[in-house]
């Protein structure tokens, strides 16, 4: 569906995107490659889908909703140690941009990514 630019869920529902989104997050932290490569592959076409990945992880100016700005900050986060340090670096200021945001859940999830970066990256 992703691959001829037809979403997964019906246009303008929040819930079917939330539950798509994190199912996807949930496979993401499967403890089998041919599970978390595929779930890695349906990413890289939402990516591919939104144009750019500069669009979809400068987060905080992206997206309106606070639910689908959480779950792509779940997404960074479960990425994290898979990713190379220049690859963190990428994601950045994307993720420094919460520093500010009104949501706590929002906020607290940056600072996860933030520590889990101090203490892998230091």
């Amino acid at each position: 569906m992703l691959a001829n630019g037809l979403a997964p869920y019906t246009e303008g529902s929040v819930a079917e995107k939330t539950k798509c989104e994190k199912i996807l997050l949930k496979l993401l932290e499967a403890h089998y490659a041919s599970v978390y490569g595929a779930a890695a592959e349906v990413v890289g076409l939402v990516l591919k889908f939104q144009n750019s990945q500069s669009e979809v992880f400068c987060i905080g100016n992206t997206f309106r909703e606070e639910s689908t700005q959480l779950v792509s900050l779940e997404l960074v986060n479960a990425a994290l140690p898979r990713l190379s340090p220049s690859q963190v670096l990428y994601f950045l200021p994307g993720i420094m941009g919460f520093a500010t945001h009104p949501g706590a859940k929002c906020r607290e999830m940056m600072y996860d990514i933030l520590f889990w970066i101090h203490d892998n990256f230091r």
